[in-house]
């Protein structure tokens, strides 16, 4: 998802709508949230919003181990955000 990790989170206006931020390198990714002046909690956050990664599937799977099961799903070509 090219807003995937940065979307929610920045507060800075030209980065919350900036595609692929998040792709960057760590450094780069960092530098980024450093310019756009985003809170020090929230630069120091994102290396683990990074790494969580949880995809479509994972979040089935998680599901499932929970005991939790699905009631409806519907999937899209295009994210409707």
């Amino acid at each position: 998802m090219p807003f995937g990790g940065h979307h929610q989170v920045c507060e800075n206006a030209v980065l919350s709508v900036s595609p692929l931020l998040h792709l960057l390198p760590n450094s780069l990714y960092r530098r980024a949230l450093v310019m756009g002046k985003e809170r020090r909690e929230r630069i120091e956050e994102s290396p683990a919003l990074r790494k969580t990664g949880l995809s479509l599937g994972k979040f089935e799977r998680l599901l499932q181990r929970a005991g939790y099961s699905t009631i409806r799903r519907k999937l899209y070509l295009i994210n409707p955000i």
